[in-house]
């Protein structure tokens, strides 16, 4: 079940997102000037959009991943050892850090993002972050232009998320209920330079029916691809999460296997049949 201090968070973060809604003014983002701007070019401005309106509703810290090791690593100090040993701890260091960032930071105090980081921003919620290391919720934003038809955006590797989850069942098990990853879904309108949010869409993993989702993408990353807003949830555990993704991953994935070798099966036969040809000419 979900938390009461992840329940209390997420009210918080949904009426603070209702009132910035009724405020045009609020709803304007700068830096995508273009209209042909979407994907990553639109993503970094909306990114921040949602991270400074998350500091004005919430009390608690919002920080974008690479500023959010830098601070757990501060209080550690430039020892490799002791920063690795701490991730190793924690439920979201697979998906935060890398072995290259702890080597930037030992050697600069700074910190890069990582292209494949796990999440776009990062809420702590608890008071000290080598205490309450496990207070962290991740958030995805995922933006789309309400004028334009285009395909659902990748929400993250089904693969890499049971990956993911086997780790942490093999590693820390009672850990798996500390586990809150968010989506946050902006849809908004390019009118001229200026670009305004038209509505928002907050989403837990965990809560997902995924018996509404969609074909997982083989083809293309593994990605799983489901707008924000048409996402439906549901109350469950997060083990019952667990069992059912797995179940429907492997469904599908012995689904497209087949489809993959019939198609495969069919053109390689057809190279024969023109070899045959060629050689009873």
């Amino acid at each position: 079940m979900v938390s009461q201090d992840i329940q209390e968070i997420r009210r918080l973060i949904t009426k603070g997102f209702d009132k910035v809604i009724k405020d045009n003014d609020s709803t304007k983002i700068e830096g995508i000037v273009d209209e042909t701007a979407y994907g990553h070019l639109a993503g970094t401005p909306i990114e921040e959009w949602v991270r400074s309106n998350l500091s004005t509703f919430l009390t608690y810290r919002s920080y974008y991943p690479n500023q959010f090791l830098e601070d757990c690593f501060n209080e550690i100090g430039k020892n490799k050892n002791e920063i690795t040993a701490f991730l190793e701890n924690t439920w979201w260091g697979t998906l935060l850090a890398t072995g290259k960032q702890i080597e930037e930071f030992i050697e600069s105090g700074k910190i890069s993002r990582w292209q494949q980081e796990g999440a776009d921003i990062v809420v702590f919620y608890g008071n000290n972050v080598l205490k309450d290391s496990g207070k962290v919720i991740l958030i995805n934003v995922k933006s789309h232009e309400s004028t334009r038809d285009s395909r659902p955006p990748n929400i993250m590797s089904a693969q890499r998320l049971l990956v993911f989850i086997k780790h942490i069942l093999n590693t820390n098990p009672d850990s798996i209920n500390e586990i809150n990853l968010f989506f946050i879904g902006v849809d908004y309108e390019n009118k001229g330079v200026k670009s305004f949010v038209n509505s928002i869409h907050i989403k837990d993993l965990y809560r997902l029916d995924l018996d509404q989702l969609p074909q997982i993408n083989f083809d293309a990353a593994i990605q799983i691809q489901w707008n924000v807003k048409d996402m439906i949830e549901k109350d469950q555990t997060k083990i019952d999460f667990i069992k059912k993704l797995a179940k429907i991953f492997l469904a599908q994935w012995e689904h497209h296997s087949k489809q993959k070798f019939k198609k495969y099966k069919s053109l390689v036969s057809d190279i024969e049949s023109c070899l045959n040809n060629i050689k009873s000419k």
